[in-house]
C-alpha cells in the first residue's frame, strides 16, 4: 500500500522493487484526497501499470485526439464505450490501436495514469477544450455507459462543459444537477456544485440560487447563503412569491449568524 501515490525515489524503490522480484501479488497506491473546495467531480484516482518500458510513440492525429479524450474523461470505460469514442475521432476497432496506452481496471480501461498526466500537460488550450467537448457531447449521448446516478453525471458534464468553455450548458447543466440534489435533498452536493462554478454563477436562474443558499443554511454557513441572496439583483425579483421566499431565507440566514443584531434583523 502507498498512500498518496508512490513515493520519490528512494522511498519508491522499494514498491518497484517489490514488484520486479515477484515477491508482491497485490500492490494499491492510492491517490490523496481531493483538497477542500476542490473539483468534487473530478476523478480521484488513477490507474497504471510498472512496466520499465515507456509506451509507443504517438505519431497519428486522430489517436492522439483520442487519448487526450480519455486522459481528460479519465474513468474506466468498457471496451464497448472506448469504440463508441473512437467512433467520433474517425477511428475503427479501436481496442487494438490503443491496447499498449491503457491500463485494465476490473474488466474497464482508462489510459495510464503517467501518459495521461503528459498528455494533459503537454495539450494546446484549443486541444484541451476540443477534448472536454467530445467528452461532454460522449457523456451526454450514452449516460447509461457510466456506472453512476444522474445527478452525479450532471456534475461530470458541467466539469466538461467548463473546460470546453461552453457557458450556457455549464449553466443550464448546473441548474439541472442543483435541482436534482435539492429534490434528494442533498445540499453537501449542492454547495459542491456551487463551489466549482466561477462566472457561471452571476447567470445561475433566481430558483437555483435559492436552491443554493438553502442548502448553505442547512450545513451552518448562513454568511455564505446571505451573500448569495444579496447577489440576486432586484430585478430579478418581480414575482411576489418568489420575493417572499427570498425574503425568508434571508431572515433564516440571518437567524443563523451568531449576533443579536441579526438575529433582531430576522424577526
Amino acid at each position: 500500500m502507498a498512500p498518496g501515490g508512490l513515493p520519490a525515489s528512494p522511498d519508491g524503490d522499494k514498491y518497484l522493487e517489490a514488484l520486479r522480484s515477484g515477491r508482491a501479488r497485490v500492490v494499491v497506491v492510492s491517490n490523496r484526497p481531493p483538497p477542500e473546495g476542490g473539483d468534487a467531480a473530478a476523478p480521484a484516482w488513477q490507474v497504471d501499470d510498472f512496466k520499465a518500458e515507456a509506451p509507443p510513440a504517438i505519431a497519428d492525429e486522430a489517436i492522439a485526439g483520442l487519448l487526450t479524450a480519455l486522459a481528460v474523461l479519465n474513468r474506466p470505460l468498457a471496451p464497448r464505450a472506448i469504440e463508441q469514442l473512437a467512433r467520433d475521432f474517425g477511428l475503427e476497432r479501436a481496442g487494438d490501436i490503443l491496447r499498449d496506452f491503457l491500463a485494465a481496471f476490473g474488466g474497464r480501461y482508462v489510459v495510464k495514469a503517467a501518459l495521461a498526466e503528459r498528455l494533459r500537460a503537454a495539450a494546446a488550450p484549443d486541444e484541451l477544450r476540443a477534448a472536454h467537448r467530445a467528452c461532454l457531447d460522449f457523456m451526454a449521448r450514452v449516460p447509461h455507459l457510466f456506472d453512476a446516478p444522474p445527478a452525479v453525471q450532471l456534475t461530470w458534464r458541467l466539469r466538461h462543459a467548463r473546460g470546453a468553455r461552453e457557458d450556457e450548458r455549464a449553466r443550464l447543466l448546473a441548474e439541472e444537477a442543483i435541482a436534482a440534489f435539492n429534490a434528494e435533498g442533498s445540499y453537501t452536493r449542492i454547495a459542491g456544485v456551487y463551489r466549482t462554478l466561477g462566472r457561471e454563477r452571476s447567470i445561475l436562474a433566481v430558483e437555483t440560487r435559492a436552491h443554493v443558499a438553502f442548502a448553505l443554511i442547512q450545513l451552518g454557513e448562513a454568511q455564505r447563503a446571505r451573500d448569495v441572496l444579496r447577489q440576486i439583483p432586484a430585478s430579478a425579483l418581480e414575482r411576489p412569491g418568489l420575493r417572499l421566499r427570498l425574503r425568508v431565507l434571508e431572515a433564516e440566514a440571518l437567524r443563523n449568524l451568531p449576533d443579536h443584531s441579526s438575529h433582531l434583523k430576522a424577526i
